[in-house]
């Protein structure tokens, strides 16, 4: 037929719906160039790696002391995060729905805060990891109500979270 377009696999109905940068060969799209953040609150990879866990601690401290004053109920789980003893699965846990109602929030002041409390929770509790046991399902479903609003919040989560791990 003149002007039909001939799929580069062997079967066409692999490469329908992949767009003219298929490369079926490879399985993904010609632009490679994926800009990956290890951080919710730093530019890249190696600014946030600059940055102490006590200054993260510091700045998620004063974070949370805004959370708490706007929405009390955060408080006691906020409190349990800056203790001596690391903070339970149940309460990193009950702070993930927490941060995810908060950042419904149209302030963007609010927003804020909860990124660097979301920050100090990847440096210091992994909650990313597929090691943490389910608490980087509880990462997503922080963010997953929000993919309207704030997808590219969205988008730095599904890279921080290593998905291939996760298909055991």
């Amino acid at each position: 037929h003149a002007g039909s377009i001939v799929a580069t696999s062997r079967r066409q109905e692999d490469a329908l719906g992949r767009g003219l940068h298929f490369r079926s060969i490879h399985g993904h799209a010609v632009t490679e160039t994926i800009n990956f953040k290890a951080s919710f609150v730093y530019a890249s990879a190696a600014e946030a790696a600059k940055v102490p866990l006590r200054t993260l601690q510091d700045n998620a401290q004063e974070a949370a002391i805004n959370l708490s004053d706007m929405e009390p109920s955060v408080a006691g789980d906020l409190n349990q995060l800056f203790g001596t003893q690391d903070a339970s699965h149940k309460t990193l846990s009950a702070l993930l729905i927490h941060i995810s109602t908060l950042l419904g929030e149209k302030d963007d002041a609010v927003v804020e805060n909860c990124l660097h409390v979301l920050e100090y929770l990847l440096r210091r509790y992994k909650v990313h990891l597929t090691s943490s046991g389910d608490l980087w399902q509880d990462l997503l479903w922080c963010f997953l109500p929000h993919h309207n609003q704030r997808a590219s919040l969205v988008h730095r989560c599904l890279q921080l979270v290593d998905m291939a791990s996760t298909a055991n």
